[in-house]
């Protein structure tokens, strides 16, 4: 999951001033890319690629959401 974070969000250089802020952020990217992991179980899709979906496709985002709330 480092990996994630370190590429996709560049976690490294986020510029948030205090130390809860960042926890706080940490723990919502950590969500995300956990939701987005187990939606595409059993699917070819990165997590990176359904993140960015979901950016551009309304209907990609509510799938995702609904599966969250399984």
């Amino acid at each position: 999951m480092h990996h994630i974070l370190d590429v996709t969000y560049d976690e490294d250089r986020c510029k948030l001033l205090t130390q809860r802020a960042q926890e706080n952020m940490n723990i919502f990217r950590k969500m995300g890319i956990s939701i987005h992991k187990n939606s595409l179980k059993g699917k070819k899709q990165t997590i990176k690629s359904s993140m960015f979906n979901c950016l551009l496709d309304d209907n990609h985002l509510l799938e995702i959401l609904h599966f969250c709330n399984k």
